[in-house]
């Protein structure tokens, strides 16, 4: 499992790379909304990565909060991926 999430959050690290080209070249109020996406999303998987250490190395008791909390933070990180997607599909080509 703690292989699958750390594979997870390098994915998604991977994914949102590209994107900051595409985004950069385009100077209107969309493009900012991208660019802001894309920098929650990288404070977003920075802090997610920083709760799977936490997860390592807590006490029994503490993990099943900290599972919940990791569970809100994927489907967050889900939900603002397939929007940043959604916006950078719509951009003009060029």
């Amino acid at each position: 499992m703690k292989i699958l999430l750390k594979t997870f959050a390098a994915l998604l690290v991977l994914g949102i790379s590209p994107l900051y080209s595409q985004a950069q070249n385009i100077e209107d109020e969309e493009a900012r909304d991208i660019q802001t996406l894309m920098h929650t999303l990288d404070v977003d998987i920075v802090a997610f990565q920083f709760l799977l250490g936490k997860i390592d190395s807590a006490e029994k008791s503490d993990r099943e909060q900290l599972f919940y909390r990791q569970d809100q933070r994927v489907f967050k990180i889900l939900a603002d991926y397939d929007t940043l997607a959604s916006q950078v599909a719509g951009l003009p080509e060029g």
